[in-house]
C-alpha cells in the first residue's frame, strides 16, 4: 500500500504499510511470503526512493510472559514458527533502516478479532456459539491471551501514520489486558443467554500467555484502545447474527 496524503496542511512523503504476513500452517509459506517478501519489498523501497515504512508485526514475537505484559525493550524468547519468523522479519527491516537511512515503524500487534474475521481463537469460539457446536479448550482453558478490537487495531495504524518519526521504532499495538479462554467462554455465554458445549484438556499446545504493554504507543503515538472485550464479542456477535 502507497499512500500520498496531506494532514493539517503538510504533505506526507511516499509511505508504504507492509500488511502481509498471515500463518496458514504452511511454514515454507511463510517464511517467504515474509522474510523473502519482506526483502523484495525493501529493496524496491530503496531503488524507487520510498523513505517510509511500516510493519505490522505482531506480539507474538516476545513468547510467552506470565509474570508482566511485555515491553518493546524485552527480548524475544519465542520458539513458535509464527513469532521466529515475524521477529526474523523485524530484525531485516531494522537492518536496511540503519544501513539505508529508512524511517521504518514496526507495529507489534495483539491478537485483533472483530467482524469479518475466519480465524484465531475469537473466531472460532464465536462459530461454536452460533451454531452449538463443541469446543476443545486445551490447558483446561488457561491459555491467556492479548485481544485487541479491531478497530482499535487500525486506530494504532493510524496514529503511526500521522507521526512521521526519523528512524527505526517499535510499538506495542496491545490491549494490555490479558483474558483467557475460559474468560471468553463465560463473557459468550452471558451475551447469549446459552451455556456453550466446551471441553477441556490438560494439553498445553503453545504459550500459556503472551501480553504486551502499549505505554510507549500511548505515550507517544496518543494510542489507547476505546473497545474491552465484553464489548468487542458483543459487537461482533451481532454482526455475525445478521448475517445468520
Amino acid at each position: 500500500m502507497i499512500i500520498r496524503n496531506c494532514l493539517n496542511g503538510w504533505f506526507w512523503d511516499q509511505l508504504v504499510i507492509n500488511l502481509v504476513g498471515q500463518y496458514s500452517g504452511d511454514v515454507s509459506n511463510f517464511i517467504d511470503l515474509n522474510i523473502t517478501g519482506g526483502l523484495n519489498l525493501l529493496n524496491s523501497c530503496v531503488k524507487k526512493k520510498v523513505n517510509r515504512i511500516i510493519l505490522i508485526s505482531t506480539i507474538n514475537v516476545y513468547g510467552e510472559n506470565m509474570k508482566y505484559p511485555s515491553r518493546e525493550i524485552d527480548r524475544s524468547l519465542t520458539e513458535d514458527p509464527y513469532g521466529v519468523v515475524k521477529f526474523t522479519t523485524e530484525k531485516i527491516y531494522e537492518f536496511y533502516s540503519k544501513i539505508f537511512g529508512l524511517d521504518i515503524t514496526i507495529l507489534r500487534l495483539s491478537h485483533v478479532y472483530g467482524p469479518d474475521k475466519k480465524i484465531g481463537i475469537v473466531s472460532v469460539l464465536l462459530d461454536s456459539a452460533t451454531k452449538n457446536k463443541s469446543y476443545i479448550l486445551f490447558n483446561n482453558g488457561k491459555q491467556l491471551r492479548d485481544f485487541l478490537y479491531v478497530d482499535d487495531a487500525l486506530n494504532g495504524l493510524t496514529q503511526a501514520i500521522k507521526l512521521q518519526q526519523k528512524g527505526f521504532h517499535i510499538f506495542n499495538i496491545s490491549s494490555g489486558l490479558r483474558y483467557s479462554t475460559k474468560d471468553l467462554v463465560g463473557i459468550i455465554e452471558k451475551i447469549t443467554n446459552k451455556k456453550m458445549k466446551i471441553r477441556l484438556n490438560p494439553t498445553i499446545p503453545d504459550e500459556r500467555c503472551i501480553w504486551a504493554d502499549h505505554s510507549k504507543a500511548k505515550k507517544i503515538l496518543k494510542f489507547k484502545p476505546k473497545i474491552d472485550i465484553k464489548k468487542g464479542l458483543r459487537i461482533t456477535l451481532a454482526y455475525i447474527s445478521k448475517l445468520n
